[in-house]
């Protein structure tokens, strides 16, 4: 099939093809029939009321139950980080429109260079509108401070290359001012208008500086000026006179935006600038902070009950564990809610866990074993059969029995064939020569034909058609037994602990 001097045929080919799909099958199928189980997908989340436990010992607990129950009872759990950028990051989530928008942006910007090459200088600040335009729709988005200080810079060449000295004052300003230690290149602009673009750069920077203070409330917010990013709050930046672009973001908050202009005639002899933001949280951001879960009666209050629909629809679980942590003296308990999704029902539970940590690793180990096999069953073992021994043999003297006289049988008739005698050779003279010689008839045996030249069998088309539908559907079998009877269905446990300390207060 595969010789020197083979074709690969396409009945060949189709064979190959049937083989490596059986081969690609076979694994999909295991993976499947393993993983059949795991579709209950779970979550857990620490509540921030913890009852006189400190923060460093609650977020250790924390660590503690995710890994106990992801790593020692074999479920699959949702990573903290995920868990806390799905319910408070919104605003990271940038749509397909926008994308487009962005994309759209950088094109025009694209065009607006190569008109500038030409001297098209109208055209380009036409194009250069096009992408302002853009730029002020996605400007919450946008991450890149090159594509804005393209922007100013462009439309100041253009505004010279018409010969417009105040337009073209105002965006060299504008790009100093988003940018000082921007400097264009000899090769995008021409040697005019970087000696203007020097000494008003150089005018600039000696004049006055003023440091801005940035405080929120809460702090840990970053900061962004011009697009650039700087730091986290509280923050000092120096800033230069002019209009600059602020942006706070911080998760489970609406980012904050707004340009801030430093003007001299307005601050007078003023060189620090303080700024107190207080951030209002996202509506769409959820957080268990202000939801009184383990309270009386909380069971059964239906805004509670619709918060926790929505946690478990916004990370795509069927199950919520909340865990809260409690200390009474010396001792410590761990208090767990458990909810289904749109079940309408809460669970509570405690866990005494001792006083030193160790302590605490043994209960909440075998707290997530327990939970382990309550959710995910492991197969039984199979029984061990033991094979019987047969009982010592005793020997017992043998009854009498009657036996018959033998047969005798007569011996078989020898039947003797006798051979035919060969029949005589007639032999005749030749008359004109006295050697005798042999007149006997002879019998010429037929001439057997050669065997026809048929096409082989594993050249035919049926044989090959034959054998691949009876591979795909042998390897179709083995996958749907595979997924059917595969181990018994497991679940995906998914805990999340909020840690008021890491993000910020919250």
């Amino acid at each position: 099939m595969f010789g020197r001097n083979c074709r690969l045929y396409p009945r060949r080919l189709l064979f190959i093809v049937g083989l490596l799909g059986t081969g690609l099958l076979w694994p999909v199928a295991s993976t499947y029939a393993q993983d059949n189980g795991r579709k209950v997908r779970l979550a857990v989340m620490s509540h921030p009321q913890r009852g006189g436990v400190s923060n460093e010992r609650a977020a250790w607990l924390q660590r503690l139950v995710h890994w106990a129950l992801s790593q020692q009872a074999g479920l699959k759990v949702l990573p903290r980080d995920d868990v806390r950028k799905k319910l408070t990051e919104v605003n990271a989530n940038i749509s397909a429109k926008d994308r487009a928008r962005i994309r759209v942006l950088k094109t025009f910007l694209a065009k607006a260079r190569k008109l500038y090459q030409i001297r098209r200088y109208r055209f380009t600040l036409k194009a250069l509108g096009i992408a302002d335009k853009i730029a002020a729709k996605v400007r919450v988005y946008l991450k890149e401070p090159k594509l804005v200080r393209d922007l100013y810079l462009y439309r100041a060449m253009a505004y010279m290359g018409l010969r417009q000295g105040l337009k073209t004052r105002e965006f060299v300003m504008r790009t100093i001012q988003f940018d000082p230690n921007y400097t264009p290149s000899s090769s995008i602009a021409p040697s005019t208008f970087l000696n203007y673009y020097s000494v008003i750069r150089r005018w600039l920077l000696r004049r006055p500086r003023y440091q801005f203070s940035v405080k929120t409330t809460p702090p840990g917010a970053k900061v962004y000026l011009n697009l650039a990013y700087k730091g986290t709050t509280p923050l000092t930046v120096t800033v230069v006179q002019g209009k600059h672009l602020l942006r706070l973001e911080k998760s489970g908050y609406s980012t904050w935006e707004r340009l801030a202009n430093f003007d001299p005639r307005k601050l007078r002899s003023r060189r620090t600038v303080n700024a107190n933001i207080s951030m209002k949280r996202d509506p769409r951001a959820l957080s268990l902070k202000d939801l009184p879960l383990f309270a009386k009666g909380a069971d059964i209050d239906d805004n509670i009950m619709d918060k926790l629909d929505q946690v478990c629809a916004r990370l795509q679980i069927k199950q919520l564990f909340v865990v809260s942590p409690r200390r009474s003296g010396k001792f410590y308990a761990l208090k767990i809610a458990t909810y289904k999704a749109k079940s309408r029902k809460i669970e509570y539970k405690q866990i005494a866990i001792g006083q030193t940590r160790q302590r605490h690793r043994v209960r909440i180990l075998a707290f997530a074993k327990g939970t382990g096999q309550l959710l995910a069953p492991q197969p039984k073992p199979r029984p061990i059969v033991r094979r019987r021994t047969q009982p010592p043999v005793v020997a017992v003297r043998p009854r009498r029995t009657y036996t018959p006289p033998p047969v005798i049988r007569k011996p078989r008739r020898r039947v003797v064939r006798v051979r035919p005698r060969p029949r005589p050779r007639r032999v005749a003279s030749n008359p004109y020569d006295n050697t005798p010689r042999d007149i006997t008839p002879r019998t010429i045996p037929p001439r057997r034909e050669p065997p026809k030249a048929g096409t082989p069998v594993h050249k035919t088309w049926w044989f090959w058609t034959v054998t691949i539908g009876a591979t795909v559907a042998v390897g179709a079998t083995v996958a749907i037994i595979m997924s059917q009877t595969g181990p018994p269905p497991s679940a995906t446990l998914i805990i999340t602990t909020e840690n008021p300390s890491a993000t910020g207060g919250n």
